[in-house]
């Protein structure tokens, strides 16, 4: 690989922003801006196949995971 690893997580948040609709990011913005992380933004994450997708976590026993953005996603939305 001849790019470091933050040229390439940059490439590879670029390439998969620049490939959804507006529609799309603008319900990514908001779910961003409010820290909310909600099943829809989950499925938005996952169903577009962003390079850093949520955060998930399970208490043993729940039947229910808990969900919060990656740092860096949710950074790169606000910024971008």
């Amino acid at each position: 690989m001849t790019e470091d690893f933050e040229a390439w997580v940059q490439r590879l948040l670029d390439e998969w922003w620049g490939a959804r609709p507006e529609s799309t990011r603008e319900s990514l913005r908001a779910a961003a801006k409010e820290g909310r992380m909600d099943a829809e933004t989950v499925r938005l994450l996952i169903e577009s196949r962003c390079p850093i997708g949520p955060v998930g976590s399970k208490w043993e026993g729940a039947d229910e995971y808990s969900w919060m953005w990656a740092g860096r996603v949710k950074d790169y939305i606000l910024t971008t």
